[in-house]
């Protein structure tokens, strides 16, 4: 990642962050339909906090085509930084809260409740609670910023691999 870009990422990545993905032979369905274990929230005590994204929790999906990192978990939002392969797939579910994705680098199709669109760098996607979304990377690795609404639907991500740093 050039350092332009490190420093965009990290701007945004104070308002937005990370998601899902599998490759066109696989997707992360896995990651989706099953049990949801937690990601602990952050502790109401803590107070304010400063996360460095080299010290961000890591995640890998079970096929190893996304990272997502843990950039912010509190009582009512969730931010998070996705990194997708090129070509990585997420197969089509729908998250109980509203969702924001703000692409950094990358393009591919998102489909939200039968409605599709290219989207790419600079495009900001918002989902409502309840849609229907599924997302095809196109031909390079995606780089984008995920918000939920609430952190409950980030509990998927428990279910990723941990990297180790």
């Amino acid at each position: 990642m050039s350092k332009g870009l490190g420093r965009h990422a990290a701007i945004v990545a104070a308002f937005f962050a990370g998601a899902c993905g599998g490759t066109a032979a696989m997707t992360v369905a896995q990651g989706w339909s099953e049990a949801r274990p937690s990601i602990p929230p952050a502790s109401p005590s803590a107070g304010a906090t400063v996360v460095a994204l080299a010290d961000a929790e890591t995640r890998q999906a079970p096929p190893g085509t996304a990272h997502v990192r843990v950039l912010a978990h509190g009582q009512h939002a969730w931010l998070g930084r996705l990194d997708m392969a090129a070509g990585a797939k997420v197969p089509e579910h729908a998250d109980p809260t509203e969702e924001f994705i703000h692409v950094l680098a990358g393009k591919g199709v998102i489909t939200i409740d039968g409605r599709s669109e290219s989207i790419g760098p600079g495009a900001t996607v918002y989902m409502p609670a309840g849609a229907k979304v599924s997302y095809v990377n196109g031909d390079e690795p995606m780089l984008a910023v995920q918000v939920f609404a609430d952190p409950s639907p980030a509990a998927k991500y428990g279910a990723w691999k941990e990297v180790q740093r």
